[in-house]
C-alpha cells in the first residue's frame, strides 16, 4: 500500500507543506499499521532506526521525486514500511509506504550494515 495520509491532502492544499523548502524526513517502522486519521509522528509506533532527511528532487504534475534514502548501520526490529512527514514537534505525517516500486512488499531485516531504499517516486496527489 501507498497512501497520503488525509490530514496531508489537507495540509498541501492549504499550502502548509512545501515539499522543496520542507525539511522533510522518513522514519522506518515495524510493528506499524496505516491508519488515516493518523495526523503526526506521536501517531507512529514500532519506530525501527533513525529518520533520515529525504532530498526531495522534483515535485511536478502532483509527483514528487525523492533521492535513494540510505540508513547507515541500521539496527532494530524488521522492518516493514516507511512514514514520511514533514519535520517538526510533532512532524506532520505526509504518507506511507509499506511496498517497493514493483509492489513487493518491504522486509527488511536490520543486521548492522547499510540499508538503501529506491523509490519511482515519494508521492502522488
Amino acid at each position: 500500500m501507498r497512501a497520503v495520509y488525509p490530514s496531508a491532502k489537507t495540509a498541501f492544499l492549504r499550502g502548509q507543506v512545501d515539499l522543496l523548502a520542507d525539511t522533510i524526513k522518513a522514519q522506518l517502522v515495524g510493528a506499524y499499521t496505516y491508519d488515516p486519521a493518523h495526523v503526526d509522528t506521536d501517531d507512529l509506533t514500532g519506530l525501527v532506526g533513525t529518520a533520515v532527511i529525504v532530498s526531495v528532487t522534483d515535485v511536478a504534475n502532483g509527483v514528487a521525486l525523492c533521492a535513494d534514502l540510505i540508513y547507515a548501520d541500521l539496527t532494530g526490529a524488521d522492518v516493514t514500511g516507511i512514514a514520511f512527514y514533514r519535520d517538526g514537534i510533532p512532524g506532520t505525517l505526509l504518507s506511507f509506504t509499506d511496498q517497493r516500486g514493483d509492489t513487493t512488499p518491504l522486509a527488511v531485516t536490520p543486521n548492522g550494515g547499510d540499508v538503501t531504499f529506491t523509490f519511482d517516486y515519494l508521492l502522488k496527489i
